[in-house]
């Protein structure tokens, strides 16, 4: 489905249930499409789903187990009320939901980075300094296609193995609370198409 997945380190068992089920899994996406899939078949089609998981390589002679957490976001943000009109769920809360897990580990100062690949469509890689933590987008037409699915779906593969890591290395700090009240201001900004959110961020901050 996808040439992001290389089929040449997969890990294959000697004694398959059966020709289909003949590889261990090298990603959480297809599982939680398949969710999806079976979801939107009974007709609930506004979906939240995580899965922490293990996925699996052979490089050589080497097999590489590595531990990740799928965040998967499909269908309308919000349910239906008086108050507010519902709207599709997009890229950004995605991102906003894994913003909060890295910073609910002490994980901050992201950075983002296009993805090469034809899993996403507009993917971005999202790093910590020079490692990569997370990579997110919405999933491909061509694989939507695939599942059986006809609505726009927010992936995220979240490299657990390195957060953990990550995590281990902060210091937790606590600091006085602020005397003065915060001040927010509205900017407005022309600037060129190829300018990046990326490059506006590290020239403010």
């Amino acid at each position: 489905l996808t040439e992001d997945i290389d089929s040449s380190t997969a890990v294959r068992l000697m004694n398959p249930l059966s020709s289909d089920l003949d590889t261990l899994r090298q990603s959480l996406m297809f599982s939680a499409l398949e969710a999806v899939n079976r979801n939107i078949s009974y007709r609930n089609a506004d979906l939240r789903f995580y899965e922490l998981g293990k996925v699996y390589n052979k490089y050589g002679e080497k097999y590489v187990e590595d531990v990740r957490l799928s965040i998967l976001m499909t269908g309308k943000f919000n349910g239906e009320s008086w108050y507010e009109t519902q709207r599709d769920v997009t890229f950004y809360d995605l991102r906003a939901v894994i913003d909060r897990v890295m910073c609910r580990l002490g994980i901050k100062e992201l950075s983002t980075r296009p993805c090469d690949g034809d899993s996403f469509v507009e993917g971005v890689d999202i790093y910590y300094k020079k490692t990569l933590v997370a990579r997110a987008g919405r999933v491909s037409k061509k694989i939507l296609k695939a599942m059986d699915i006809d609505q726009a779906v927010y992936y995220a593969d979240v490299m657990w193995d390195a957060v953990v890591e990550l995590a281990r290395r902060v210091k937790v700090t606590c600091e006085d609370l602020p005397k003065y009240p915060s001040v927010r201001r509205d900017l407005a900004l022309l600037v060129d198409k190829d300018v990046t959110f990326q490059q506006l961020y590290d020239v403010a901050m």
